[in-house]
């Protein structure tokens, strides 16, 4: 709305012939102001490019590591990006386990569980197993809590490594006892 106004106002005073001098000093302002927004939006449009090549490298990454069980909270999504109709890269292998969400009390997540090898009865005490790793977003730090956890409720003594981080705040994290 604002840009019509100022093409209307602008061929108003295009057509009185003796307002030049005002057409010189509003034409440079009009296009300045078209390149601001113009470079605006050019930008939202790289981010968006730069988060969806760096969820696509996310998902080849753990496709790498298809041995490996991946536990995370309920929010972990890892095709944020992706349109379910004409996705390109998915997981073949379904090693990604959520834990702390509303499915975490089903019959169906219990047997998975097993079926993984997650055989510990407490869920996060497998995330010291060598192949096991937890991954999420940085805000929460999903991470944080559960080596607060693991610490006060059990009194180990354990470390967290960052392994792998991404754009979106995605993380994977090793936990070790040590």
């Amino acid at each position: 709305m604002f840009l019509m106004t100022l093409v209307n106002a602008f061929q108003i005073q295009l057509f009185k012939k003796n307002n030049l001098k005002i057409i010189n000093n509003i034409l440079p302002i009009i296009f300045s102001l078209l390149l601001i927004i113009d470079q605006k939006s050019f930008q939202r449009i790289f981010e968006n490019k730069k988060l969806k090549l760096d969820a696509q490298a996310k998902i080849s990454w753990l496709k790498e590591l298809e041995n490996s069980i991946f536990i995370g909270p309920g929010n972990t999504e890892l095709y944020k990006f992706e349109n379910p109709y004409f996705a390109k890269i998915k997981i073949e292998s379904q090693n990604i386990f959520n834990t702390g969400n509303w499915e975490t009390f089903s019959p169906h997540w219990e047997k998975r569980r097993l079926q993984l090898g997650l055989t510990e009865k407490n869920i996060y005490f497998d995330l010291l197993q060598p192949n096991i790793f937890w991954v999420g977003y940085d805000v929460p730090d999903t991470s944080l809590f559960v080596e607060m956890y693991l610490k006060e409720k059990y009194k180990l003594e354990i470390s967290r490594e960052k392994i792998k981080s991404y754009l979106d705040g995605f993380s994977v994290y090793k936990f070790e006892e040590n």
